[in-house]
């Protein structure tokens, strides 16, 4: 038996496998193409999922910073009264000491200084020895009167 193949009939057979190799190659592309674009659909569903949990995440995140800074400022506000309150008083101390030692360092002005008390010692001094004096002088004086009172009491008679 034998099998007898037309050129055009051989051209045609080559035409129609070579077509239908480039359908299935196409197929194939059309088909490969079609499961990258879904994996790259869902790759991009999956990196937008992410994101947004990311943004989430970083919106607590930023919340609870908020919350933390709130409080610190507020825990700031107290501190910076309390401290404020403090420092009032104790510049009303200061102002009361700065007038208690005005007071005093006039008072110091005006109080006797080594020399006036020098001179003080030197005065009390002579007035000592003139008081003494007086006194020695009375004594003989009392004496003198004492004398004459014995005389006038006895009528003259010793």
């Amino acid at each position: 038996m034998e099998l007898v193949i037309g050129f055009w009939d051989f051209v045609s057979m080559g035409v129609t496998l070579l077509l239908a190799f480039l359908g299935a190659a196409g197929g194939a592309a059309r088909y490969t193409l079609t499961q990258l674009n879904k994996r790259q659909d869902e790759r991009f569903e999956a990196q937008e999922k992410a994101r947004k949990d990311e943004l989430r995440r970083i919106d607590e995140q930023l919340v609870q910073l908020n919350e933390k800074i709130t409080g610190q400022e507020t825990a700031r506000e107290s501190g910076k009264k309390h401290w404020d309150d403090r420092f009032g008083e104790i510049d009303k101390q200061i102002a009361s000491h700065r007038d208690r030692l005005g007071r005093l360092e006039a008072a110091a002005e005006s109080a006797p200084s080594h020399e006036h008390l020098g001179e003080l010692h030197a005065r009390m001094n002579d007035i000592a020895e003139d008081v003494s004096s007086l006194s020695g002088e009375f004594k003989g004086a009392k004496r003198t009167l004492e004398l004459i009172h014995s005389f006038l009491l006895t009528g003259g008679k010793p």
